[in-house]
């Protein structure tokens, strides 16, 4: 993508996430929030009623973003029968749409596109890749939540998430 797209690319992301007022931390009920994912399948809070979820926001174009989904990948097959599900949402302008439905397609996450859903109470969506943990009783237990350097890993994902599984 040239410097061009993608100056107006983030630019739509930060005109897109704009703060409602809404402050989204550790500790608080997890907001609403529903989506369409790319199957076509609608879901919200409900859908992952007594599940530990992470969401992850991310875009296409976002080189640390698609460091973190091989990791992200390998925890949730491991504990997908421990009632943990990540759901991805990209970010991509709907000119890239389509590269991040084929990037989701080696994975077996829920994903869905910004531009059909609705996440705006989880407050501004200011950098990516950035993912809210939330536990089994719907509070929020990591709020813009990114590891520098590394990202988000396998071994960190174990250490702070297991614990929530066992509970």
């Amino acid at each position: 993508m040239n410097t061009f797209k993608r100056t107006i690319a983030l630019i739509g992301l930060l005109l897109s996430s704009i703060n409602y007022g809404y402050a989204v931390e550790a500790g608080d009920t997890a907001p609403q929030f529903h989506a369409k994912l790319f199957s076509g399948l609608q879901v919200n809070n409900a859908s992952y009623s007594k599940k530990v979820i992470l969401i992850n926001f991310w875009a296409s174009w976002c080189d640390p973003c698609r460091q973190e989904l091989p990791a992200l990948e390998q925890y949730q097959r491991e504990h997908i029968k421990d009632a943990f599900k990540i759901i991805t949402v990209s970010m991509d302008d709907k000119a890239d749409l389509s590269k991040a439905i084929k990037i989701m397609k080696d994975y077996g996450f829920d994903s869905t596109w910004i531009g059909q859903s609705d996440f705006r109470q989880f407050d501004r969506i200011w950098r990516i890749p950035l993912s809210y943990l939330i536990d089994k009783n719907g509070q929020i237990i990591k709020a813009d939540w990114y590891q520098d350097n590394d990202g988000l890993t396998q071994q960190l994902l174990e250490k702070t998430i297991n614990p929530l599984l066992s509970e």
